[in-house]
């Protein structure tokens, strides 16, 4: 059986990683505020990624999270969170997440952070506050977040694909996201969107105002990686709720 050298690995990995970091690149920053994300001009969808796995689950009081290979390097490893998994629809509250443990000391830059289904359809107030900080614990007060690198599921285009009024409102203060459903109008869509960070994060406090949504870390992975695109996606896009 043919082998592949760590050199070749190595090379493979890079490239990989440089794909995601070109993305990342060609999404804006997110700063501002707005009644919807934007969907790129150029949309690919749900991009190459491997959602954390989670283990040690006491709920909702805490759980760990980790990557493995096919992540790329330097997302490999386990970091810990105190409160419930917000990937979970049924699941609402504060969640804080340590990745000092993280071999690099920080979930890197160039994570994907997955939304699912925020939107209105349950008549609730479907909507997510993050912040994040530095190794000191400092609040990171610049916008840390990039504009929405990939844009799938079931929306109210003409052929059912999203557009932008599927897409939830934000708003960036102070360093603190809100990413809020109550501006989506029309039929109940159920799309789900990956926005990327390009700073490295110790800390970071995810407050989830409801439930019937989802939010999730991703690690990229080596292109092309079949059979690893968006593991354990499904818990963030809720079942189709009726009105």
């Amino acid at each position: 059986m043919a082998t592949t050298t760590p050199t070749i690995a190595l090379t493979l990995a890079a490239a990989g990683l440089a794909l995601i970091v070109s993305a990342s690149a060609q999404a804006g920053i997110l700063t501002g505020s707005g009644a919807h994300l934007p969907i790129p001009s150029s949309n690919p969808g749900q991009p190459a990624y491997q959602s954390r796995a989670i283990s040690a689950l006491v709920h909702p009081v805490s759980f760990t999270g980790s990557w493995t290979a096919p992540a790329q390097t330097p997302w490999i490893g386990s970091f810990t969170a105190t409160g419930s998994v917000p990937g979970v629809s049924i699941n609402s509250g504060a969640t804080f997440y340590d990745f000092t443990t993280l071999t690099s000391g920080t979930l890197p830059a160039n994570t994907f952070f997955v939304f699912g289904d925020v939107d209105r359809g349950s008549t609730l107030s479907e909507n997510i506050s993050l912040m994040a900080f530095d190794t000191f614990g400092n609040a990171i007060t610049t916008a840390w977040l990039n504009e929405p690198v990939g844009v799938w599921g079931s929306g109210n285009g003409t052929s059912g694909e999203p557009i932008t009024t599927d897409m939830p409102g934000w708003s960036l203060t102070g360093g603190a996201y809100k990413i809020d459903g109550a501006t989506v109008t029309g039929s109940n869509p159920s799309v789900a969107f990956a926005l990327t960070s390009n700073t490295a994060i110790a800390y970071l406090e995810v407050s989830k105002a409801a439930t019937h949504f989802g939010f999730s870390l991703a690690a990229p992975v080596p292109a092309p990686a079949s059979g690893v695109v968006g593991l354990a996606l499904l818990p963030l896009i809720a079942r189709r709720r009726r009105r």
